[in-house]
């Protein structure tokens, strides 16, 4: 049976060696649960962290590339919700949002056949756009909006 290296945590085939001596037997990992809480609820004290401010770069961050769909689940994953004001302000600009995602993707050649069209729905949709919008957008230039 090799040796085991105590100084390096490695034995001399290179295999680590159990850490038994610093596993406590007490619970261990319950300390450590409740030094990250007290550390999080220090942190959010003194302004370190802000579900708001995560809200807002969220949003600042995703708004270009995606739908208000797209970002309400984003944020759902992490137990947050947009505002009122935000999500209205993201209804409001969806349809811009979306024809400039469109026009990056597609570089503005419009669907010529009917299975075109649905590949580029489809685009929009899987980016979170709503089907108001992606119908909108695919209707035609912008002219068609007004």
């Amino acid at each position: 049976m090799p040796e085991p290296c105590s100084e390096t945590g490695v034995d001399a085939q290179g295999q680590a060696e159990s850490p038994d001596e610093d596993i406590d037997e007490d619970g261990g990992e319950a300390d450590v649960g409740a030094e990250v809480d007290a550390l999080l609820l220090f942190l959010q004290e003194r302004g370190y962290l802000s579900e708001q401010r995560f809200v807002d770069a969220r949003v600042h961050a995703r708004a270009a590339r995606f739908g208000s769909q797209r970002i309400k689940l984003e944020l759902a994953q992490h137990g947050l919700q947009l505002s009122g004001d935000q999500l209205a302000s993201l209804k409001d600009s969806e349809i811009e949002r979306a024809r400039a995602v469109w026009l990056r993707k597609f570089g503005g050649q419009w669907p010529e056949d009917a299975a075109t069209r649905a590949k580029h729905a489809r685009f929009l949709i899987g980016r979170g756009f709503g089907g108001e919008s992606v119908r909108r957008v695919l209707r035609g230039p912008v002219e068609a909006d007004d």
